[in-house]
């Protein structure tokens, strides 16, 4: 799982669907995206489309528990959307999470983009959108990881750039030999 600026980067993604990489991704609200001009042209256009008229009227919306570290639930909505090339029964998918498929609220909806292939049965299909929203939810988990990683080698105030100029937060390469640098045997008896 990673963030919007993995998620927006198609260089990427294509690389992890080479690689027959498992992913769940996420999207900026507005990622603009070739479709007819009829269609949705951006993953909250394509939310829009889900048919939501509340509760008891959800439209292709299912309801899913999220489960937190502390043991708390909340209840979010999640469904399947359809925009350019993704969509439920293509190779990516575009999953949308939410708190209220109404307004769409900016903290919590989540627009995500995965590989992770969908069950045929409705159940099963339920289920899955709640594992994609799981997966996702990790996703502090493990830059919180990079925070104390980073923060142990001495490497906190550091990013990494890229000759094009922007910042990513760190390459799945650097984060890997972070963890292995951080993880060496013997580092505790070093350090006692």
């Amino acid at each position: 799982m990673a963030d919007c600026a993995y998620g927006d980067n198609p260089g990427f993604t294509e690389a992890l669907l080479a690689a027959t990489v498992r992913f769940v991704l996420a999207l900026k609200p507005r990622k603009g995206t070739w479709a007819p001009a009829d269609a949705a042209h951006t993953p909250t256009e394509a939310a829009a489309e889900l048919g939501w008229r509340g509760p008891s009227r959800p439209g292709r919306w299912r309801r899913i528990q999220r489960r937190f570290r502390d043991g708390h639930t909340e209840s979010w909505w999640a469904a399947d959307a359809q925009l350019g090339g993704w969509g439920p029964d293509r190779r990516l998918r575009l999953v949308v999470a939410t708190t209220d498929p109404a307004s769409l609220p900016g903290h919590s909806t989540w627009y995500l983009l995965t590989n992770l292939p969908r069950p045929a049965s409705r159940r099963a299909q339920q289920a899955n959108l709640a594992e994609v929203v799981r997966l996702y939810g990790l996703r502090n988990w493990v830059e919180q990881g990079y925070k104390q990683v980073k923060g142990e080698l001495g490497w906190a105030d550091f990013q990494v750039r890229t000759d094009r100029g922007h910042s990513p937060a760190l390459d799945a390469g650097v984060l890997c030999v972070l963890v292995l640098l951080a993880g060496l045997p013997g580092r505790a008896t070093r350090s006692a």
